[in-house]
């Protein structure tokens, strides 16, 4: 199945316990390869433990953790 950005981007981002933890600000992929490496997150009020915030204030979060892309973005904590 494919999925455009243009489709998620904005979509809600909440870990497997249904925690909110902030909005799709934008995807990052490997230049060389087209591999998607992580997805930059606008956090919410609330940052869960287990994730950190990158110098633009933005949550990085390995494409790696995501466990479902339909009505919202699911990802589980990576410690």
């Amino acid at each position: 199945m494919q999925i455009r950005q243009s489709d998620i981007q904005g979509k809600e981002v909440a870990t497997l316990d249904g925690e909110r933890i902030g909005r799709l600000h934008n995807v990052v992929m490997e230049s060389t390869t087209g591999e998607l490496t992580s997805l930059i997150v606008e956090p919410s009020e609330f940052i869960p433990e287990g994730f950190d915030l990158d110098a633009d204030g933005r949550l990085d979060i390995p494409f790696s953790s995501v466990l479902s892309i339909k009505d919202m973005i699911v990802v589980k904590h990576e410690s």
